[in-house]
């Protein structure tokens, strides 16, 4: 008797425990849509009832002040970025391909309207009133980047990623492309974000990647294969291997093989398909 009566009080212990974990996530969901929908001083616990269906005084009894339910769901915010990339054991890939699919989870969890929105919304305004939060924000970062600076390394001991690159200023600059973006959806909430995703991607590629690399000493391709030509069929541009096209982010001695597919001609937009190889 007294076991099954062990049972049941378990039984309700968890289901409360249940309870309140849930009810606690609903506030948090219900405080990152107000301020994605109205910015970080509409959240008041009034404000969170309505959108959510509780009473302010259960959100005053959770978080006990509205830095507390900041606090709150800033860290439900990180916790939610880690849980994504944690679907896919990242720090398991190789190093290069540890960086690209961390960048392309990353802006593809940008477009998606609510949470991206919410947490840099909050960011901009504890940077803005000088708040204490902006320390909860650095640590966050700070750690994110020391992340992408073990792939860079990573990549560098594989011989994916060029070894002359500094891996702490590559990940400082890969954070702050993400930041940049991040900002420019808040002023432009319009702002297609898949090219420019693809865009990314193709860059850090071309740039961290050994393929295109000159040798180390006297400056000679790695490959001895001679360099080529390509030429566009509709308007004539000419694209060199050996020469490359920096202002379209190709190296000089990128060659056809490692442009990607997608990549179409910067003059006109013919797709690199309809490039014929030139003698030179």
């Amino acid at each position: 008797m007294s076991s099954m009566a062990d049972k049941l009080v378990n039984q309700i212990r968890r289901t409360q425990a249940e309870r309140r974990d849930e009810s606690e996530r609903g506030l948090l969901q219900a405080a990152i849509a107000v301020v994605a929908e109205k910015g970080v001083c509409a959240v008041t616990f009034d404000a969170l009832g309505r959108k959510g269906g509780f009473s302010r005084g259960l959100a005053s009894q959770r978080f006990g002040s509205k830095q507390g339910l900041i606090e709150a769901v800033i860290g439900h915010l990180h916790e939610r970025q880690e849980a994504l990339r944690g679907e896919i054991d990242i720090d398991a890939l190789p190093g290069l391909d540890a960086v690209l699919t961390y960048v392309d989870l990353y802006l593809r969890d940008l477009s998606v309207e609510g949470a991206g929105r919410a947490y840099f919304m909050l960011l901009s305004s504890a940077v803005a009133d000088a708040s204490a939060l902006r320390s909860v924000f650095a640590q966050a970062h700070a750690q994110v980047e020391r992340r992408l600076e073990a792939w860079v390394l990573k990549g560098q001991a594989e011989g994916a990623i060029r070894r002359e690159i500094d891996a702490d200023a590559a990940a400082l600059m890969i954070g702050s492309l993400l930041f940049g973006l991040s900002m420019q959806l808040l002023i432009d909430p319009t702002m297609n974000l898949d090219p420019i995703r693809e865009t990314s991607l193709a860059t850090l590629r071309l740039s961290f990647g050994a393929e295109s690399l000159t040798g180390e000493t006297g400056g000679e391709p790695m490959t001895d294969a001679p360099f080529k030509a390509w030429q566009c069929r509709t308007c004539g541009y000419m694209y060199d291997e050996e020469a490359g096209d920096p202002e379209e982010g190709l190296l000089a001695g990128t060659r056809w093989a490692d442009i990607p597919e997608d990549w179409v001609c910067p003059v006109c937009g013919t797709p690199k398909s309809d490039f014929d190889m030139v003698e030179m």
